[in-house]
């Protein structure tokens, strides 16, 4: 019941707040910037509202407070919300006010990342685990980071799970709905074999809230998109899966469960690596979205397949749970 709760007090505080959220930040000329040396189909959504992930953080926000209250495991998840989405913000603030397509430096926004990875690790170093370090769950078995080695595996874990996230919004629905079939994911696998983890129960309607309120935006999300989730959201969201996957053994899972993540970020360093040494690219343009576009797919068809792709790798990650 409490799983129920969660993703339908979400999905419709999502819903509700949508329209106010776009009209405010419609008001704020709050709009996209489009990068000139971007596809030029995209140029038509130049200021179109971002930072629309203000609708699933309010949604989740609310959903978790009356689900779960002030229960620490959820605390912590949305710690790492809020903190990741701060970067985003304020890397979404800079493009609107000086109206160009970068935000943050990227050197401004590692130090940032690492900053905020550090207070995320130490807290959870100090209060989860007593100051012990970390036990990394491969296939049912338990390696131990001690303290240092931790830190350093957390703050490369959170810088990496930000940015990939980021990357894969790009198109109409893409980021949320792959987003969605993780939370899935979790919810199943929380359910299902979470019996080990400590309030499984929780951090399940924790993920149900979060598909809850990637429903509500999706709403005005899908293509043609009315709003984006601008690096508010999509930092947001790397923060929380993050922190959900640490809290539940499965960061080195994530790989797979997140796997498209991670080959929107390995087509972009794949991309500027070779090119710097050759002058020549392998995809038509990165992220890897971008070169299905050149291809010729259509939004709702990277999405539908990404998505699908996703789910794919999600059974898999819960086929070899042990």
């Amino acid at each position: 019941m409490r799983i129920i709760i969660a993703l339908i007090t979400a999905l419709a505080v999502s819903l509700l707040s949508g329209p106010f959220v776009i009209a405010k930040l419609r008001s704020m000329k709050f709009g996209q910037q489009v990068r000139e040396e971007g596809l030029e189909e995209h140029y038509k959504k130049q200021g179109t509202p971002t930072m629309g992930g203000f609708i699933f953080i309010v949604g989740i926000l609310v959903s978790v407070f009356i689900t779960n209250g002030f229960i620490t495991e959820s605390l912590m998840i949305t710690l790492g919300m809020l903190l990741f989405g701060a970067v985003g913000f304020l890397d979404d603030y800079i493009k609107i006010r000086k109206e160009r397509s970068e935000g943050l430096t990227p050197i401004q926004k590692i130090g940032m990342t690492t900053v905020f990875s550090l207070i995320m690790g130490l807290i959870l170093l100090w209060y989860f685990n007593g100051g012990q370090g970390l036990h990394l769950n491969v296939q049912g078995r338990f390696f131990h980071l001690n303290p240092f080695f931790y830190l350093i595996f957390v703050v490369i874990f959170y810088t990496a799970a930000a940015n990939s996230v980021n990357l894969a919004d790009g198109v109409d629905g893409l980021c949320g709905s792959v987003t969605g079939v993780v939370a899935v994911f979790y919810i199943i696998f929380l359910l299902t074999k979470g019996a080990f983890i400590q309030q499984s129960y929780s951090m399940a309607a924790y993920a149900a809230a979060l598909l809850g309120g990637l429903g509500g935006y999706l709403y005005y999300n899908w293509h043609p998109a009315k709003v984006f989730m601008g690096d508010t959201g999509s930092f947001a969201l790397g923060g929380l899966l993050a922190t959900l996957a640490i809290q539940t053994n499965t960061e080195i899972l994530f790989i797979l469960i997140g796997l498209i993540y991670v080959i929107e970020a390995l087509s972009v360093i794949i991309q500027v690596t070779y090119f710097k040494r050759t002058g020549k690219r392998i995809f038509k343009m990165a992220p890897i979205h971008h070169h299905y576009e050149k291809e010729g797919w259509n939004e709702k068809k990277i999405v539908a397949v990404f998505s699908a792709f996703t789910a794919v790798t999600c059974l898999l990650a819960l086929l070899i749970i042990r």
